[in-house]
């Protein structure tokens, strides 16, 4: 082999596995939907995001949604947090759709209304929130989410950002 040939295989090679690594160093991790995980990277304000789906129930409507939760990263003292409704829908609860039907309301106005809270809970896609805490803040209130204790941060921290369907 031509010691030119071999000398730039060499350095191909080199920067090959330069390049990975640098991909590798910068690529945000994907805590996909593990909570304990991105409230470990809020810690230290390391960039990653979750899936995170909850639903909660309230008269009589079963209210599901799931939000991608972003840590941006540290801006000055403060750490980046964006959250973002990916998916939001409700439906009757049982018990609620048959304490209906026992007041005698037929099942085509039941449908109709269901269908009208499900088209309000979808404008709630694209919605949420960009925030700016001190990192313990930040923990304190995803642990909190992560635990159904609630999630409303202080309005001072963020701003909301309207879903373009609203």
């Amino acid at each position: 082999m031509n010691i030119k040939v071999f000398r730039s295989l060499k350095f191909v090679s080199f920067l090959c596995v330069g390049i990975l690594l640098a991909t590798r160093a910068f690529a945000k991790p994907n805590c996909e939907e593990d909570m304990d995980c991105f409230i470990q990277a809020a810690k230290s304000c390391e960039p990653t995001m979750v899936m995170f789906s909850a639903s909660s129930e309230r008269f009589g409507l079963l209210h599901a949604v799931t939000s991608e939760l972003r840590i941006k990263g540290m801006k000055q003292d403060l750490c980046q947090y964006q959250s973002e409704v990916v998916s939001s829908d409700v439906k009757l609860t049982k018990e609620m759709r048959e304490h209906v039907k026992a007041q005698g309301v037929p099942d085509s106005e039941i449908e109709a209304e269901e269908k009208r809270s499900k088209e309000h809970a979808r404008k709630l896609i694209g919605a949420g929130m960009a925030c700016e805490f001190e990192t313990e803040k930040l923990v304190t209130m995803l642990t909190n989410i992560k635990e159904g204790r609630g999630n409303e941060p202080d309005r001072a921290d963020c701003r909301f950002i309207p879903s373009k369907l609203m």
